[in-house]
């Protein structure tokens, strides 16, 4: 490879990719290989061979940020059957339910994130009432608000 190092893509790229492979089945968590290809469009037979070379690529990043999991068969050899997303992929999904947040906050591509740790807000309002459980003399609060835009 000419003495250079293979990267993943980005992880918003990765995640992306994923919004892609599932925009045809939006409520469910897992996806087959037969529906990935539909959703690029990829699904003529003609194309079988092309297309596991494809997925392969593809499904590198959405490994490298633990998106999905590989459900595979091993009828008569190991095949992959689907993909499934993790709790990571479900919540760069906007799927993870969190109580206490309006839906349109959790509902965009890719979260917001904090830019010094890396966490999410999702990340931080699912802590709160854990931390919570363990504080004995004291019960911490977060209050999300919007900035305010000063007038021009």
């Amino acid at each position: 490879m000419n003495g250079t190092t293979y990267k993943p893509p980005t992880e918003y790229s990765a995640t992306r990719t994923l919004l892609r492979f599932f925009s045809k089945s939006p409520d469910s968590n897992s996806v087959t290989k037969d529906e990935i290809f539909a959703s690029w469009e990829r699904d003529k037979p003609e194309y079988a061979k092309k297309n596991e070379g494809w997925l392969s690529n593809k499904l590198v990043g959405i490994y490298s940020y633990n998106l999905a999991k590989p459900v595979y068969s091993y009828h008569p050899y190991r095949k992959l059957e689907r993909l499934e997303l993790t709790i990571k992929g479900k919540r760069a999904l906007g799927r993870v339910d969190v109580p206490g947040v309006a839906e349109e906050s959790t509902n965009q591509p890719v979260p917001y994130r904090v830019a010094t740790t890396g966490l999410t807000v999702d990340d931080i309002l699912m802590a709160v009432p854990k931390i919570n459980e363990r504080l004995t003399t004291h019960r911490l609060r977060v209050v999300l608000e919007d900035k305010e835009v000063p007038a021009e």
